[in-house]
């Protein structure tokens, strides 16, 4: 089996114009691989750009696993990555990466994180890494500032995945503002649609002819077959959806909950519901087998 992905990013409203902080890379090598970073913004405080250490490690992080293929390695990916990005920021860095027999190798540092979508259900949730509330684990390079994270900090799960999984990895833009329940739904909705876009053999009271039957042979295995177009779309229908609830003031999300739950000062704010503004960087990939059946 193997990863064919797609992507969409909504930058912040107040980051329209530079594209947003967060970065994301898709790498064909091997059984295919994704991955998000997010820079952290409060580096735009001191005079630099936080989408410049995300990018950077996000490209540090594409070679490492285009160099390795098969054989990378989620926590030996980041830790190239990270010794090579030597510049000022900070990032949050997740990573998935198809094995051989089914097994998804998925690795997080931080508050992104990855979902993987079975029928409609969530099969599996990374958790998020924080120090705090609203302080996630970040990558910065020791030369720079001093870090109690690294790759050794990075949570790491093998999943065994089913073709027609729909794997979402995504920046916190995502899960702050949509719950699972609602991710996985808007998945299964997309799936159940694709496969009646399809020409399958429907029950009838005659057997089926010759003809029908190579039909529906050829349906079953386009339905198994997909296409980074496909992934890019799902992909943007989920972001887009986690944009608007960011913006809406009356909406429960996974932010006004646990916020809620907090209690600060300021959680009142959020006691009739509320979004979370920020960039919303949201990769699909659908599993696949890796040749055509």
């Amino acid at each position: 089996m193997r990863l064919v992905a797609g992507a969409s990013m909504i930058p912040h409203i107040d980051k329209a114009d530079k594209g947003g902080e967060d970065a994301y890379c898709i790498c064909t090598a091997g059984l295919g691989a994704i991955g998000v970073a997010d820079g952290v913004s409060g580096w735009a405080e001191e005079g630099i750009d936080p989408a410049e250490y995300s990018r950077t490690l996000m490209r540090h992080c594409e070679l490492a696993i285009e160099a390795a293929g098969t054989e990378a390695q989620g926590r030996e990916v980041i830790r190239d990555a990270h010794q090579k990005t030597v510049m000022a920021g900070s990032s949050t860095v997740c990573l998935a990466l198809m094995k051989p027999e089914g097994r998804l190798e998925v690795v997080n540092l931080g508050d992104s994180g990855v979902r993987v979508i079975r029928e409609g259900v969530v099969a599996f949730a990374s958790a998020a890494q924080q120090h705090m509330f609203n302080m996630p684990f970040q990558l910065s390079h020791p030369s720079i500032i001093e870090s109690p994270d690294d790759a050794d900090s990075a949570s790491s799960s093998v999943v065994d995945v089913q073709p027609g999984d729909v794997i979402v990895l995504a920046t916190d833009g995502l899960y702050d503002n949509m719950f699972d329940e609602e991710i996985a739904r808007l998945c299964g909705d997309y799936m159940n649609r694709r496969r009646k876009s399809m020409r399958l053999l429907g029950s009838g009271d005659k057997p089926p002819t010759a003809s029908e039957l190579a039909a529906a042979a050829v349906a079953q295995a386009r339905q198994q077959q997909f296409t980074c177009a496909e992934a890019g779309f799902l992909a943007q229908e989920i972001a887009r959806l986690a944009h608007c609830y960011a913006h809406d003031p009356c909406r429960r999300t996974p932010w006004s909950v646990a916020s809620c739950e907090q209690g600060f000062s300021w959680a009142h704010y959020f006691a009739d519901g509320g979004g979370k503004m920020d960039d919303c960087t949201v990769v699909v990939a659908f599993v696949q087998p890796d040749t055509p059946q």
